[in-house]
């Protein structure tokens, strides 16, 4: 599952980035479950100006973001506006491998 998040102007995005790595993806249940096992989670930052206070969050396992979707309340009172995206699969991936 993606999602989109945009944090508050209002709000330092140090600070929900540490939010997220600390209390968020640590909180989120990884067993198994009946909507699959949370085996990944990505957090990606705009990097231009004016929009790095967007992020695209990757949740990989589960349907529709299975137990990640219990902490999207908790992400929307820290100041950020969370819009559920799609489902998606890699299909292609290519990574350099060091020597």
């Amino acid at each position: 599952m993606v999602y989109m998040i945009r944090l508050s102007k209002r709000k330092k995005e140090s600070n929900f980035e540490q939010f997220m790595r600390e209390k968020i993806f640590p909180s989120i249940d990884k067993s198994s479950r009946r909507d699959g096992k949370v085996s990944g989670l990505v957090l990606l930052k705009g990097n231009t100006t004016g929009r790095t206070n967007e992020y695209l969050w990757f949740v990989d396992g589960t349907v529709n973001g299975g137990a990640a979707n219990q902490q999207l309340d908790n992400i929307t009172a820290f100041g950020a506006r969370v819009i559920p995206l799609q489902e998606f699969v890699e299909c292609v991936k290519w990574l350099t491998m060091s020597e």
